[in-house]
């Protein structure tokens, strides 16, 4: 496995192994118990109708605290189920501007794909993030008309050295990221408190306009500067990683399959 992830094949190699082993396995990590799974049901089971028995362990709270805080990814029962009411709220609803945001993001990422040597997973990862901050948190990003990412470049090197802890069970709680990238802890806790600085100093102004985001509801509701550092993070992840993922994914399999990439192209030329 450990090799798998050093030539950047995990996901191949997950693939491989869950064939192998009727689509569900259960792997022993240094003590730690790792649960892998692409079967519907299980996945089903997992996220929605068993979700509140998968609780999140002291450890991963420890491995993640610089990306998840003590946000919604990180709790569990009570305390996550009123989290979770706060953020449907804002997550189930399209507002009208929602559009033109979007809208315009779409155009910028159009731009970087239309140039040639441009990587397209880069490029989706980049649109989602830029969306996600001015929907959710009030403000952009704006990673793609940038050629600095340093809050995008922070939160990868932290995601990947996390996931990196987390395989290795309960050691992996020895290794602080204050140790292995500092540079990145310090920019990533820098920018949450700007961020809720900023948040703090609009939302009085925003509510009066009746343009709320989820950070300023947040805020209006008595959370703390704390609680809205957290929900910085966590609402990037929620908003940006699972649709970059869907995306690329969707990107690869119709490179794939050049057959309905013309069927898709016809449809759209037909309009």
């Amino acid at each position: 496995m450990f090799k798998a992830v050093r030539k950047h094949r995990f996901y191949h190699w997950t693939k491989e192994m869950l064939e192998e082993y009727n689509h569900t396995m259960e792997l022993r990590m240094l003590g730690t118990r790792l649960v892998m799974t692409d079967d519907p049901e299980n996945i089903k089971a997992i996220q929605d109708t068993q979700f509140w028995e998968v609780a999140k362990s002291e450890e991963q709270h420890e491995i993640f605290k610089h990306i998840l805080g003590d946000a919604i990814f990180a709790i569990n029962g009570e305390e996550r189920k009123q989290e979770v009411a706060l953020y449907r709220a804002h997550m189930s609803r399209v507002r009208e501007s929602d559009f033109e945001v979007t809208e315009r993001h779409i155009l910028n990422a159009f731009d970087l794909l239309a140039k040639e040597g441009n990587d397209g997973f880069d490029v989706i990862d980049r649109l989602q993030l830029d969306i996600v901050t001015e929907v959710f948190c009030g403000e952009s990003t704006n990673s793609l008309t940038s050629d600095q990412q340093p809050f995008r470049n922070a939160m990868e090197t932290l995601q990947k050295i996390a996931s990196f802890r987390q395989l290795l069970g309960r050691v992996g709680v020895w290794l602080d990221d204050k140790w292995i990238a500092p540079q990145a802890v310090k920019f990533i806790d820098e920018y949450q408190d700007a961020f809720a600085g900023k948040a703090f100093a609009r939302v009085d102004r925003n509510i009066a306009s009746g343009s709320v985001c989820l950070i300023d509801d947040l805020i209006h509701k008595g959370k703390t500067r704390a609680d809205i550092q957290n929900a910085v993070t966590s609402t990037l992840l929620a908003g940006k990683d699972p649709s970059t993922t869907t995306m690329a994914f969707g990107f690869y399999e119709v490179a794939r399959h050049p057959d309905v990439y013309a069927k898709m192209k016809a449809e759209v030329e037909e309009q």
